[in-house]
């Protein structure tokens, strides 16, 4: 019997902002104060900024600074790449927009086969980078966002341990409660996964998830799909 080859054709990273609860305690009252201010609807909770978030990943050639920016009804008005080492440049002219709309958008350097998406929908809002290898993710990335009207950064190291995807969270800034849970490696088929969460809770306890994922995907024979949807 021959072997199969098996092949790493894509690693994903992976942040995913999320509201998980949008009332604090008590507002499900069966008899409300008719006086009273109603409860803001989820997609109102989730990032309305300036931007609402973006994401350094110097290890990229060259660095990478994704900007987001989006209205108050959680849709992208505008997504902008920069140089790591320079938040005002331009962005890289060997990215080219492939998709382009309020709820995805989508840039591809054809040069080095990496890939930027960020997706928006309501009460989410994700950003993925996708290269040829897992080497090109290795370092200290930073992401900055709106997270229940505060200002929050978090600081991640990506690993490799022979080739599993390693995860450390290093430093979360905000006056917010926070829990970090994980990191955790998972395998099923040809992809192997390390994700860790982090969770924010606010003073009326509404609650945010950031997920944070490092996904690679291992082809066999001809598959070169990369593990896209």
């Amino acid at each position: 019997m021959t072997a199969l080859r098996r092949t790493a054709t894509a690693v994903s990273l992976v942040l995913a902002l999320f509201l998980t609860s949008a009332a604090a305690a008590g507002a499900q009252s069966t008899d409300p104060d008719p006086g009273a201010t109603p409860e803001p609807a989820p997609a109102e909770l989730l990032p309305v900024a300036d931007p609402a978030m973006s994401l350094t990943v110097p290890s990229l050639v060259p660095g990478l600074t994704v900007v987001v920016t989006t209205d108050d009804a959680g849709h992208l008005t505008a997504v902008e790449l920069h140089d790591a080492a320079d938040p005002t440049s331009p962005a890289p002219p060997d990215y080219v927009a492939t998709r382009v709309d309020h709820r995805r958008v989508r840039f591809e350097n054809g040069a080095t086969g990496t890939r930027v998406e960020v997706k928006a929908k309501h009460d989410k809002l994700e950003t993925k980078v996708r290269t040829l290898t897992l080497a090109e993710l290795i370092g200290t990335h930073t992401w900055n966002g709106d997270v229940l009207g505060d200002a929050v950064s978090v600081d991640f190291t990506v690993g490799d341990d022979a080739g599993t995807p390693t995860l450390a969270v290093d430093g979360v800034t905000t006056t917010l409660a926070h829990e970090i849970r994980g990191p955790e490696t998972s395998t099923d088929g040809h992809e192997t996964e390390t994700e860790a969460k982090i969770r924010f809770t606010d003073d009326l306890g509404r609650r945010a998830d950031l997920k944070i994922e490092v996904e690679v995907h291992l082809a066999t024979g001809d598959d070169v799909s990369g593990g896209d949807d």
